[in-house]
């Protein structure tokens, strides 16, 4: 289902991915691959090590030269598989030290499409410095505080905060099942509320 998304990573105060995806962007979609991915014990130490040695970041015309179907990471089919692709290039066999050396994932910043309103669903934030899947829905005005409230102009819409999870809540989630119903559980609370307010203002 074409359900447009942003799945970003970031790292030392900076981002270091932003990939926009075209498909299943929904939690039980691509939040679900991200919850997979990040339960799996070494996966972060790994997707570290290969942001470190393996990604290099390119502009818009240089990604729209490159081949997607050589360069997965720039695929807008690839969404949450990119973790993977940097995570095993990181343990991946290489025979010299050139090898070793160099950078092999191209990634191109979509950070712009953050401001897309209308077409950017949903948008998911890997924060490895606070180790915190943060998860986002719809639009919302910029506040002080907010993720991505250096991303575009001020007077910008950013998506809509909808809810967060350490890395540890995740890991305490035993299936698949008990994080979708956390996230359920955010959105009936997140009615209530809003239906608390409506009353309260009629």
């Amino acid at each position: 289902m074409g359900t447009r998304h942003l799945i970003c990573i970031w790292w030392k105060g900076e981002w270091y991915l932003a990939q926009y995806g075209q498909y299943d962007g929904y939690p039980e979609g691509q939040g679900l691959d991200i919850y997979k991915f990040l339960i799996v014990p070494g996966n972060i130490e790994k997707l570290k090590v290969g942001l470190e040695e393996h990604v290099y970041k390119v502009t818009s015309e240089e990604a729209w030269r490159m081949d997607t179907e050589m360069h997965l990471s720039l695929s807008a089919r690839t969404a949450a598989k990119v973790l993977s692709i940097i995570a095993n290039e990181a343990t991946s066999k290489v025979n010299d030290d050139e090898s070793k050396s160099k950078k092999t994932i191209p990634v191109y910043l979509c950070l712009d499409f953050a401001n897309d309103g209308l077409f950017c669903e949903w948008a998911y934030v890997i924060d490895l410095d606070n180790e915190v899947l943060e998860i986002f829905g719809g639009a919302e005005h910029k506040t002080e505080n907010h993720r991505f409230k250096d991303v575009g102009e001020p007077s910008d819409s950013v998506p809509g905060t909808f809810c967060s999870f350490t890395f540890a809540e995740l890991a305490e989630m035993k299936t698949e099942e008990m994080f979708i119903q956390r996230i359920d559980d955010t959105t009936e609370q997140d009615e209530d509320e809003a239906e608390a307010v409506s009353q309260a203002d009629s």
